[in-house]
């Protein structure tokens, strides 16, 4: 019986730099498999420790979030009590020197993710805010759901331009 030869296919995280392959391996070179094996578990390691990075990254940064729309909500609230009309989106700009929600938060998720390239940051950061948006609509400031927290077992997430393979 010849020897099998097994195809890994090339792919490539960008942002990810250590976490390319692209290698043929003959199935009777154990050698080769072993140095190839150890190679591959360091890589994966890679990728274990960015999940980790990118959900201690979004834990923070929504926690960031809930305490600043929560300080946001009081302000407008204690406006309204003295007879001003201001909406929250100028209200937000006004605590945080003039940055809107969206930027104040995705600062926050940057420099929690330094060495990692800003469109994966970003993709996190899009969902994170939409994932805190349906807990505000179902009921966050009232008890109903608690805020939203991210685990290691969930998905990496890319933007579509990041990989290739």
């Amino acid at each position: 019986m010849g020897a099998k030869l097994v195809k890994i296919i090339q792919c490539r995280i960008n942002g990810f730099d250590g976490l390319q392959c692209n290698k043929d391996i003959d199935s009777s070179d154990k050698k080769k498999n072993k140095e190839w094996k150890k190679s591959w578990d360091s890589k994966m390691g890679l990728i274990d420790q960015a999940i980790k990075d990118f959900v201690m990254a979004k834990n923070k940064t929504i926690t960031y979030l809930f305490s600043e729309y929560l300080k946001t909500d009081a302000f407008v609230k204690e406006r309204k009590a003295k007879g001003e009309k201001i909406k929250f989106s100028e209200a937000w700009k006004k605590l945080h020197d003039g940055k809107q929600r969206e930027a104040s938060w995705y600062a926050v998720m940057t420099s929690n993710l330094k060495g990692y390239k800003a469109a994966n940051a970003s993709e996190s950061n899009r969902r994170l805010g939409t994932a805190f948006d349906q807990a505000i609509k179902k009921g966050l400031l009232y008890g109903k759901v608690s805020l939203p927290s991210f685990r290691e077992n969930a998905a990496l997430e890319f933007r579509g331009d990041s990989v290739k393979v």
